[in-house]
Formats: C-alpha cells, sequence, structure tokens
C-alpha cells in the first residue's frame, strides 16, 4: 500500500527505513544464520518475506532503501 501511495501521489521520501524479523531464516538454535541463509517456512517466515519482497519496489521510485 505504501509503494502505491508513493507512486500515485508522487511523495518521495529521502530515504525509507524496513524491517522485518529474524523469523524469516529457519530455527535460529540449530545452526549459526547470516542474511544468506535459508528461508524458514511457517506464518512468520512466510509474512517476513512478503514484506521484504514488496518493500523492494519502493526503490525503484528512486528512494533510498535502508533495510
Amino acid at each position: 500500500m505504501l509503494f502505491q501511495i508513493f507512486k500515485e501521489h508522487n511523495i518521495k521520501p529521502k530515504h525509507f527505513i524496513s524491517a522485518s524479523a529474524i523469523g524469516i531464516y529457519n530455527d535460529p538454535y540449530l545452526e549459526p544464520i547470516d542474511e544468506q541463509g535459508e528461508i524458514g517456512k511457517g506464518f512468520l517466515a512466510n509474512v517476513c518475506s512478503n514484506w521484504e519482497q514488496q518493500v523492494q519496489k519502493i526503490s525503484s521510485l528512486g528512494i533510498r532503501l535502508i533495510s
């Protein structure tokens, strides 16, 4: 929704800060994880993954994305 508002109303903030959650990854207690870790399964992993995919669209508007 934010992407659509920025696009349709030509709103261009200088920066957009986004954060999801460590819940995107598999169980962190099984092995060390970094940002290249495999995306987990389940509700929280799906929400985080979808959020990150949608937020990437904001950078296509020339807005600096910080995530």
